[in-house]
């Protein structure tokens, strides 16, 4: 039990709450972080939140029943940053801790960080300074570096940065990585918090915010990405991939994405090419871009628009050599699965 300081009351009473001093003021931003047994990683994932150039924040941290050491490394941590409040629990599962964690928050703004990856310094600066001069921001989040479980660099990927071309992706598949995201949280609220449909639980509850604002991605990393054997997307892939096909058909529903000029394709993709960031930077968008379209555009064709899947695939297609070989390589893809099927 950790009591070393003032208390905030939590719907269940088993949770344990601790700031090691008093805030004077609300902060604009809620750090969330669930962890259960990171004792390897949850130390460099703290000191990266706690090094933000952008410093007005409190750091909520639901320790989920872990086993092994990583609690005593929090309260370690939490003696050196007054920003710091831990709420040890029962291991209640990460869509329980995270909604516990926003209950508990302050901030207008809640920041989400899994407990074994980092954040770059500037992420929070670049990020609040985007919500702060956009009030129909709902949704914001990032590039990614990729890190073996030794931290060993492994490449990096950026997503789409646009609403439009977000909404459309989201049809097909997560468009944010979650550790990278910033969200408001009376939106949060206002949804209902995260649903139990873990392990998709997070695309899930980023789809319902796309519908209170637009969205954004930065494009260029903001967040180390560990590549982890032992996390929970390792082991369940195939629910995922079934829930997360539910919920790319629910958002298409909603979204009914419609076809998309060669024009427009054309120029979204020479204005991703010129991101000011970094010329690898906008080859990286302008693939994921030509590669959402093209799902799109197969995702049609399935749902019985073939015409209108034809015209996109068309308009990708004819953009260049990238658009082509996208489209071709989808179709190469396609068939070998049902081939796979029928023999099977």
């Amino acid at each position: 039990m950790i009591s070393n300081g003032p208390t905030r009351r939590l719907a269940q009473s088993a949770i344990i709450v601790s700031m090691t001093q008093n805030q004077s003021k609300k902060p604009l931003v809620s750090v969330i972080m669930a962890t259960y047994n990171d004792e390897r990683y949850v130390e460099s994932t703290v000191k990266s939140v706690l090094v933000q150039t952008f410093s007005d924040f409190e750091y909520v941290i639901v320790n989920d029943g872990s086993t092994d050491d990583t609690l005593k490394i929090l309260k370690k941590l939490a003696h050196l940053d007054s920003r710091i409040t831990i709420i040890d629990q029962k291991n209640q599962g990460v869509v329980a801790s995270r909604n516990n964690a926003i209950k508990y928050a302050q901030g207008k703004y809640i920041a989400i960080i899994d407990g074994d990856d980092q954040w770059i310094p500037q992420k929070l600066e670049w990020q609040i300074a985007e919500l702060e001069t956009n009030s129909k921001l709902s949704l914001i989040g990032g590039g990614l570096e990729m890190v073996s479980e030794d931290d060993i660099p492994l490449g990096f990927t950026c997503f789409t940065p646009d609403d439009q071309a977000i909404r459309y992706g989201m049809c097909i598949s997560n468009q944010f990585i979650h550790s990278s995201v910033v969200y408001r949280r009376e939106d949060a609220l206002k949804i209902g918090l995260y649903p139990d449909t873990c392990p998709v639980e997070d695309y899930d509850f980023l789809s319902q915010i796309t519908k209170l604002g637009t969205v954004k991605n930065l494009p260029f990393p903001v967040v180390r990405y560990r590549i982890n054997s032992a996390g929970i997307s390792s082991q369940t892939r195939e629910a995922q991939a079934k829930l997360g096909n539910d919920i790319s058909l629910q958002n298409w529903d909603a979204i009914e994405p419609s076809v998309i000029s060669r024009g427009a394709i054309m120029e979204n993709s020479l204005r991703y090419l010129r991101n000011p960031i970094s010329s690898g930077f906008g080859v990286e968008i302008k693939h994921s871009y030509l590669f959402n379209m093209t799902r799109v555009g197969y995702r049609m064709i399935n749902k019985g628009a073939l015409i209108a899947g034809l015209r996109l695939l068309w308009n990708v297609a004819s953009t260049g050599r990238t658009g082509l070989s996208i489209v071709t390589h989808w179709a190469k893809h396609i068939i070998d699965v049902k081939l796979k099927r029928t023999a099977a």
